[in-house]
């Protein structure tokens, strides 16, 4: 997700009605230490932070999703722009149906923007998660850097701010996700199988224009990867998180 109005309307819902029950984060921190090897040492580290939640509604009104935060810090301000931060995702988003003999339907039914184009909110296997060209996640048009973000107080995110309205103090920036929220209702349910891998790359490595198959992690300094895994079990009536990605994933089983 890349631009201004795409980050808008990626905020979630519910953050402004409900409770919501958020899970302990998974946290994952890179320290640059060996930085003469990879000419990075204008990096100091790198963070991402993946947790679940629920936001409740009601006794059974209930909607489950997944955030996640990748943050990095540069020995000086001046540093910043230097790195950025690479997605690659895979899996899908599908609906399932419970028919009246008992068997279960599922179908694509959500679209997203990818690569400059409109497409199925599915990924067989590895792409760049990007809406347009620049591969560089979060990146805009008129600056790559320009819509990350940071706080007068790096303990809470409450106050962002971009980077195109005001240059921070303290050399530190993120990039957040929020790939979607999944309910059920009498009509069927919504799923969420993806799987994510975050990288922090040095800029100059990172082409201005790519493709969705693109270029690998070897470049990368660091990857951590994280998922978002919400599957609807009409048997059991709840949301289960799977290890791996759903088998609908994949066009063979569709």
């Amino acid at each position: 997700m890349k631009h201004f109005l795409i980050l808008i309307l990626a905020i979630p819902s519910f953050s402004f009605a409900g409770k919501v029950v958020r899970e302990k984060a998974k946290v994952q921190v890179f320290k640059n230490r060996n930085c003469q090897s990879t000419d990075s040492c204008g990096l100091k580290s790198f963070k991402v932070e993946s947790y679940n939640y629920g936001a409740h509604f009601s006794k059974t009104e209930v909607s489950y999703g997944t955030g996640m935060y990748a943050s990095f810090k540069t020995q000086s301000v001046n540093d910043l722009e230097d790195y950025a931060v690479v997605q690659y995702i895979k899996g899908c988003k599908f609906e399932s149906y419970k028919n009246t003999d008992g068997s279960i339907s599922k179908r694509i039914a959500e679209k997203r923007e990818f690569f400059d184009e409109i497409v199925d909110f599915i990924h067989e296997d590895w792409v760049l998660d990007s809406v347009d060209l620049d591969p560089v996640y979060n990146s805009h048009k008129q600056g790559r850097h320009l819509v990350y973000r940071w706080n007068h107080q790096q303990n809470t995110r409450a106050d962002h701010i971009y980077l195109y309205s005001e240059y921070p103090k303290v050399p530190f920036l993120y990039v957040r996700d929020f790939p979607g929220t999944v309910s059920v209702s009498s009509l069927g349910a919504k799923n969420i199988s993806l799987q994510f891998k975050t990288c922090i790359f040095k800029s100059k490595d990172v082409p201005y224009e790519s493709t969705p198959a693109g270029f690998g992690t070897e470049k990368a300094l660091k990857c951590f990867e994280w998922d978002s895994s919400h599957i609807y079990n009409f048997k059991n009536k709840k949301y289960e998180r799977r290890v791996g990605i759903d088998p609908f994933c994949k066009s063979a089983n569709r």
